[in-house]
C-alpha cells in the first residue's frame, strides 16, 4: 500500500515491523518462526491457541507469514530497487525446516514441534501455505533444489483434497471444519509451480481450486 500510495512514513513503519519480525521471531530449537509478540516474549500463544488441540507451530501461520514475507522483499526489489537479503534469509531458513517436515505423501503438517521443528499432527490442508511459500522462494531465486518435492505435493493436495472438493483444517478458528480460505494458498502455489515448469496439467488443477473456491463466492457450481 505505502509503495502504490507513495507513502514513505507508511513505508518506514512497514520496513520496521518486518525487520522486527526477521531479526527476533526465530525460534532457535527449530528454526521456525514464532508467531505471537507479547510483552517483548515471543510465543506461539496467540487468540487460537485454546482451541488448538495440539501445541506447537501453526503450519497455516508460517507457510502464510514467510509467503507474505517473499511478496514484500520482491516488491521492494521490483518497485524500490532495494535487495533485503536478511529478508530473503529468513525465509530460506524456514523453508529449509518446513521442506523437512513433509511426510511420506508430500503433505505438509498441521502443527509442528516446538523443540525440533518436526511434524506433529498432519490430515489438514493448511500445510499448503508452507508449499505456497516455497514454489514462490523457488520462483523468485531460480533455485530449483525443492521443486520435485514440490510437485509432488502439489499432485498430493490435488488427488487428496481438490478431487473431492474438501479442503479443511486451515484457519486455526474452525478446528478442522471444511472451509474456502485454505484454497488461496493452493492457488497461488500452483500458478508458481507452472510458471516454472509450464506444466499445462497444472493449470487444469488449477481450474479445479478456481472451482472450489467459486462455489463459496458466487454459489457457482
Amino acid at each position: 500500500s505505502s509503495s502504490r500510495l507513495k507513502n514513505d512514513t507508511m513505508r518506514r513503519q512497514a520496513l520496521d515491523c518486518i525487520e522486527h519480525i526477521v531479526a527476533n521471531s526465530i525460534n532457535e530449537q527449530n528454526n521456525l518462526p514464532y508467531t505471537v509478540e507479547q510483552d517483548g516474549k515471543w510465543s506461539n500463544r496467540g487468540w487460537w491457541y485454546e482451541r488448538q488441540r495440539t501445541p506447537g507451530h501453526a503450519a497455516y501461520l508460517v507457510g502464510q507469514s514467510v509467503y507474505l514475507l517473499l511478496k514484500a522483499y520482491a516488491w521492494e526489489k521490483r518497485e524500490q530497487n532495494t535487495d533485503h537479503e536478511g529478508w530473503l534469509a529468513f525465509a530460506r531458513k524456514v523453508i529449509a525446516q518446513t521442506e523437512k517436515s513433509r511426510n511420506s505423501d508430500g503433505e505438509y503438517p498441521y502443527i509442528l514441534s516446538e523443540k525440533t521443528g518436526a511434524g506433529l499432527e498432519y490430515d489438514s490442508f493448511s500445510g499448503v501455505w508452507c508449499m505456497a511459500a516455497a514454489a514462490y522462494y523457488t520462483c523468485l531465486t531460480g533455485d530449483k533444489t525443492y521443486l520435485p518435492s514440490l510437485l509432488q505435493s502439489e499432485n498430493y493436495y490435488h488427488d487428496t483434497y481438490i478431487r473431492h472438493q474438501e479442503c479443511y483444517a486451515c484457519p486455526l478458528d474452525i478446528d478442522k471444519n471444511i472451509d474456502s480460505e485454505g484454497i488461496l494458498a493452493y492457488i497461488r502455489a500452483v500458478r508458481h509451480l507452472h510458471e516454472i515448469t509450464g506444466d499445462a496439467s497444472l493449470l487444469m488443477h488449477l481450474r479445479d481450486a478456481l472451482y472450489y473456491e467459486y462455489t463459496f463466492k458466487f454459489c457457482y457450481n
